[in-house]
């Protein structure tokens, strides 16, 4: 399935205008209400996308580098829960950085009515980092819930099986198992420059 990216309204369609007034004025009026509709779309995205789950992420962000670094520093952690913790707070933190690129700054870029080719382009590559990042951490949180239950109801096995050097192998196998099975992403969007008749550039 093929993702198409649409970062500004299309040119809005001519009418024959005769010299009845009636006629021109219902063009003016159907591009009146395009335009009020555009406006009130792109001011509610901007509030939810951008003031809302943009803090959101933002407090996100900060509470995980808290979290990477206080775990670090806790002696009685143990080194197999410090990996598992610490990679998940990055995994998390790359899928917040992602989002806040697609959505909230995409948003601020729209409310001012800015476009640029450039960051169409880094939009469309940086989408499928999202899904990369959200498998990275589901792959993880139950990589830590396997380890907890090993831990609590198998206490006898958990030297075998939650040891450091096997933990850091299923690590590794989680974030390379993220981006293999999300390899198609990178080809399901394209983008498509179209001219407008003010010279500036759309993508669809």
């Amino acid at each position: 399935m093929m993702t198409n990216f649409t970062y500004s309204v299309g040119d809005l369609h001519s009418y024959s205008v005769d010299s009845k007034l009636s006629n021109v004025s219902v063009v003016q009026s159907s591009s009146s209400t395009l335009q009020a509709q555009r406006h009130c779309t792109v001011t509610l995205s901007f509030a939810i996308n951008t003031i809302g789950a943009g803090l959101i992420c933002l407090f996100g962000l900060v509470g995980n580098f808290l979290s990477i670094s206080v775990i670090g520093d806790d002696p009685k952690a143990s080194a197999v829960t410090v990996l598992l913790l610490q990679s998940l707070a990055v995994a998390d933190n790359f899928f917040l950085a992602a989002w806040l690129i697609q959505f909230s700054v995409n948003d601020i870029i729209d409310f001012v009515n800015y476009r640029s080719v450039m960051w169409n382009y880094l939009r469309l590559y940086t989408y499928p980092l999202i899904f990369v990042g959200q498998s990275a951490t589901i792959g993880l949180t139950v990589l830590v819930a396997a380890s907890r239950y090993v831990a609590v109801c198998r206490p006898y096995h958990a030297s075998t099986y939650c040891n450091l050097p096997l933990t850091r192998k299923a690590v590794a196998v989680v974030f390379t198992s993220a981006v293999v099975y999300n390899l198609p992403r990178f080809f399901e969007a394209e983008m498509n420059v179209i001219p407008r008749n003010n010279g500036s550039n759309g993508m669809n």
